[in-house]
């Protein structure tokens, strides 16, 4: 039989880079393009046109064929470059705004996601024990935000040294590790695993802490720097494999884990290591075009996108963060205008909505359209957070003028 593992990564690879490129250049997340390519490939385009073909070159997998083994670990390893990014060195100067900031833009949208499942479950399909799980889950994934996605905008506006700049990426910060450790218990408790949702429960706190702990001393990291950036890269991704397993044995997910061996590994903020810059390349150039362009094939626009679902998720993703967080940034004392454009900067879901939104569909904590408007959700706030902040704050220039190339999905 022909090894067709090759071809199949030769044509997600270059067409995701392509059309990646083409978005960024527009002004738009690469993983814009990158979906886009894998929903082209996909049942959607691809299989609807040719389906004997697409089913030849692009066949079925299950979680022990190479091609799905190789996007798991593409995605652990684009969750560790986010996690050894976090600036959680700065979460020890938290000032009030921060914190109303972050409290006020997962509260709001975490309430009004769970409340419209469980008032709408005829909207999003789900009847019974299982409307409450899914209740969780789009409670979370509104409430997060795309921390990558974020720091490119804010670099674009050049915002990322102004108080704007601080808020929102604190904030966001604090969103996402929160957000993922929300949904490992989630996952935990209403997933498909089998371990006990008491010990993953203890195993995310427990280990979030010592993730924090030890990655804003920085110890760890700087104990392997000393061995070199070969010693520094191969350990992290040794950490991050490590960590999913344990991390998916007791319930809780693989990605949880290799975001926090990122999170233990966290490099110092101003400073960029040399291994982590090889990552994040590399990440850019492989990792996160294959995982993308895989979750796009996983689309069928023609059976499972509901415009009714997709608006709705829009809206209440949108208006739950933008007014959650503005008014956050008005308690704690942020201007008018400050307040409106820190709330549209926190908009930006990104690669993390996609990712929770592809993990809650491989555990059956969704059906395929909710996982469908989380996924369009997550592009559509992505898209029109920068523009949002540009028009709030009165910015001139292209939005993709001067930010250097990195993981900002």
């Amino acid at each position: 039989m022909v090894n067709l593992l090759p071809l199949q990564l030769g044509v997600m690879l270059a067409g995701g880079w392509l059309l990646g490129k083409l978005a960024q250049r527009a002004g738009l997340p690469r993983l814009v393009g990158e979906m886009a390519w894998g929903i082209a490939l996909g049942p959607s385009l691809f299989g609807a046109l040719a389906p004997a073909a697409a089913a030849r070159l692009f066949p079925a997998t299950h979680p022990s064929d190479p091609r799905a083994i190789v996007v798991q670990i593409a995605l652990l390893v684009f969750l560790f470059c986010v996690g050894a990014r976090l600036d959680i060195v700065r979460l020890d100067r938290l000032g009030p705004r921060i914190i109303w900031t972050s409290l006020g833009g997962m509260l709001l949208p975490f309430a009004l996601g769970v409340a419209a499942v469980l008032l709408l479950p005829g909207v999003w399909r789900v009847h019974g024990s299982r409307g409450l799980t899914t209740a969780l889950f789009v409670g979370t994934a509104l409430s997060i935000s795309a921390l990558p996605v974020i720091a490119r905008i804010l670099a674009d506006l050049k915002l990322l040294a102004t108080d704007i700049g601080l808020v929102v990426m604190s904030a966001a910060t604090i969103d996402d590790i929160a957000g993922w450790s929300i949904f490992a218990a989630i996952l935990a408790a209403g997933g498909r695993g089998s371990g006990s949702p008491v010990v993953a429960v203890a195993t995310v706190v427990v280990l979030l802490v010592v993730a924090l702990a030890i990655g804003r001393t920085g110890a760890l990291r700087r104990l392997l720097e000393r061995g070199g950036s070969v010693v520094l890269g191969a350990a992290g991704l040794a950490l991050a494999l490590g960590l999913s397993a344990l991390t998916g044995t007791v319930g809780v997910g693989a990605v949880f884990g290799a975001f926090l061996a990122g999170v233990l590994l966290a490099a110092e903020p101003g400073t960029d290591p040399p291994a982590y810059r090889f990552l994040d390349r590399t990440t850019i150039l492989v990792f996160a075009p294959l995982y993308f362009v895989s979750t796009g094939m996983q689309i069928d626009l023609r059976h499972d996108f509901v415009w009714t679902l997709a608006l709705l998720t829009i809206a209440v993703a949108t208006v739950g963060k933008v007014v959650g967080a503005c008014a956050g940034a008005r308690l704690g004392g942020a201007p008018a205008r400050d307040s409106l454009a820190i709330g549209f900067g926190l908009n930006a879901r990104g690669a993390m909505g996609i990712i929770l939104a592809t993990t809650a569909l491989e555990n059956g904590m969704v059906t395929r359209p909710v996982f469908v408007a989380i996924v369009t959700m997550a592009l559509v706030t992505s898209m029109i957070s920068g523009p949002a902040m540009k028009s709030t704050l009165g910015r001139q220039g292209p939005l993709n003028s001067t930010a250097p190339d990195s993981i900002r999905r």
